[in-house]
């Protein structure tokens, strides 16, 4: 898969793995072994051309590790960036670069197509890197409209929570029905595809759930990504993600450190939702 992504920069991504018997095997096959490459799982590669994005990806991603940095090393202007079969994410020295622009408000050439309400990061940085507080949560509530006076298809939700490097940590909530209609949430799809290619596990038939009428409905998050291990604490962003069949499609991305301050966010509205909003704080007691 080759496509923009900025000006005059191109990116090749080469990454698919079938599950057979318990055990991923890639499309792409050793020439010197005869059998699918199996100790890397993702490499992607950004260049001043496309065909030289999609090449050295593919060789990157039959290479050993360190053979394929050294090759990337050689090309003029191309940063790559390797996930190996043990989930260390190996990296080209100028790679570091894309992640900081990314953790940054995004220009133009870098936005997704569908229309999204991006706004700069709510918080400030920790002082140091530590973990996420147990004793705090994130509460998303939103408020699916009432369309075409009720007779519309229910929509189909996403939310989730994307790291600093745009990785999908944790999905909170899947609302749809039928397989076939799952890539209409094309956002949260895209990204559940990366997490897949790094981590090699389906998650959603663990999260799925069925689609929701009007009305409201709140979403907690207590810090733990899909292991149920607690991440770092610092900078992410919560995404949800709305698509109606006969309506609309509607993307909203807010970026929030998460450190231990206590933070409040509303979205406007749109077609799909009457509201939307994000509160991070102390754990409410329950009764």
């Amino acid at each position: 898969m080759v496509c923009k992504v900025a000006p005059n920069r191109q990116s090749g991504l080469t990454s698919y793995f079938n599950a057979y018997g318990g055990h991923g095997y890639s499309h792409l096959v050793d020439p010197r072994t005869g059998w699918p490459v199996d100790h890397v799982r993702s490499a992607t590669v950004v260049a001043a051309r496309a065909t030289d994005a999609g090449a050295l990806a593919t060789a990157l991603a039959v290479l050993p590790a360190e053979e394929g940095l050294l090759l990337a090393a050689s090309v003029p202007g191309a940063e790559c960036l390797i996930v190996v079969s043990d989930g260390r994410r190996l990296t080209s020295a100028g790679w570091r670069g894309f992640e900081t622009a990314a953790a940054s408000p995004r220009p133009d050439w870098i936005h997704a197509v569908e229309a999204s309400a991006d706004r700069g990061a709510v918080g400030v940085e920790p002082a140091a890197e530590g973990r996420w507080d147990p004793a705090m949560e994130a509460i998303i509530g939103l408020e699916i409209a009432s369309v075409g006076g009720g007779r519309s298809r229910k929509p189909f939700v996403a939310i989730w929570i994307e790291d600093r490097d745009r990785f999908p940590v944790r999905t909170l909530a899947l609302w749809y029905h039928g397989a076939r209609w799952l890539p209409d949430l094309r956002a949260w799809n895209h990204a559940d595809q990366l997490r897949l290619m790094a981590e090699g596990t389906q998650l959603v038939d663990a999260v799925a759930s069925a689609t929701r009428g009007p009305g409201k409905y709140t979403v907690k998050w207590d810090g733990k990504d899909t292991t149920g291990k607690l991440v770092a604490a610092g900078h992410y962003t919560v995404a949800i993600e709305v698509a109606r069949e006969h309506g609309t499609h509607q993307i909203l991305r807010q970026e929030i450190v998460f450190a231990g301050e206590p933070q409040h966010f509303d979205w406007p509205a749109n077609p799909e939702l009457a509201g939307a909003s994000l509160d991070y704080g102390r754990k409410r007691a329950t009764r």
